[in-house]
Order: C-alpha cells, then sequence, then structure tokens
C-alpha cells in the first residue's frame, strides 16, 4: 500500500485494472459481450433501475431521475427512504460459475463457457507499476478462487448485467 497523504492509507481506493491483450479482448466483446447485452436488451431482461453498461442509457438520465424523487419528496413532504450504491469492483465479485450457468442458461454454447471458464483459471497475473513489473505471479487456484472478469475486460458489464438480474429477479425467464 503506497500512502498517498500522511496518515491516510486508503485502503478502500486501491483498485487492480487487469490488461488484456487487446485483440482477445475486443474478440470477447464482439463474440460474447455484445450478443449477451443485446440478447438481454431483446428479451426484457434488464431490470429498469439498472442504467449502467446498456445500450441508449445515459448517466444524466439516471441523475435527473434521482434529483426529481428527491425533489417530489420535499415538495410533498411525504417520508422517503433512498438507498446509494456504488457497485464499486463489482466485477471482480462475480461468481465465475454462477456466470457460467447463467451464460449456457441465456443459450451460449458450452464450449464458449468452458472456454471462459477456463481463460479464468488459468490465466497468470502480472502487477504492472510506475516502476516496473513485478516477477512474482498470482492466479486464481481452489484453495484461493480469484472472482469474475476484473476491471477492465470487456465481457466484465455484460456479465454485471446478467448477475443484477440473477440478483434482482427470478431465474425463471431464463429457465424457460
Amino acid at each position: 500500500m503506497l500512502r498517498k497523504d500522511v496518515d491516510t492509507a486508503r485502503c478502500h481506493q486501491l483498485c487492480i485494472i487487469a490488461l488484456f491483450k487487446s485483440d482477445k479482448n475486443q474478440a470477447k466483446r464482439i463474440l460474447i459481450g455484445r450478443k449477451l447485452v443485446l440478447h438481454m436488451e431483446d428479451n426484457k431482461l434488464n431490470n429498469n433501475m439498472q442504467y449502467s453498461s446498456r445500450p441508449a442509457q445515459q448517466c444524466q438520465s439516471v441523475v435527473l431521475q434521482k434529483v426529481l424523487a428527491h425533489n417530489i419528496s420535499h415538495v410533498s413532504k411525504h417520508p422517503s427512504g433512498f438507498i446509494e450504491n456504488d457497485a464499486i469492483g463489482c466485477y471482480d465479485r462475480i461468481a465465475n460459475n454462477l456466470a457460467l450457468l447463467l451464460l449456457q442458461c441465456l443459450g451460449f454454447a458450452i464450449s464458449v463457457c468452458k472456454c471462459i471458464g477456463n481463460l479464468w483459471d488459468n490465466t497468470i497475473h502480472f502487477i504492472k507499476t510506475g516502476y516496473g513489473t513485478s516477477k512474482i505471479t498470482y492466479k486464481s487456484t481452489t484453495s484461493t478462487p480469484l472472482f469474475g472478469p476484473g476491471q477492465g475486460s470487456t465481457t466484465g458489464p455484460p456479465f454485471w448485467l446478467i448477475i443484477f438480474f440473477a440478483i434482482t429477479e427470478s431465474l425463471d425467464p431464463l429457465l424457460s
């Protein structure tokens, strides 16, 4: 941990960005990510409160909706409750097996799911800083599994959409 200010660790603000080979990352975006996002949009599987990672959804819309809700509550003098949920690092908290199972439920070939699973299980990670690249590596193991595609992966946002859907909705529409 590098201290930014004296006596301030700010460990909660650390983030690891996964850097992938550009061609592999773009191939995953085209072959998996885009297909998954469009499938979820076409079948109305996205929750209306989910704006991130969806086509034709803008961050200004969610801000406007929030401001309007606060103003209506204030003017009408009705008691209201609001929850702030910033899903920082959510891509690193995606349960791999659940994401792969949901992909299969959405009609992706088992071979595609196995390929992604093998990639997650066998990728060796280096740490690169302004001082150079580490010689020490880490990877997912059965005793210490890594979760999700990581920040910086083009498949992170669509995988989060299906996990968000599984958390907030019933899985019945996926299985039918």
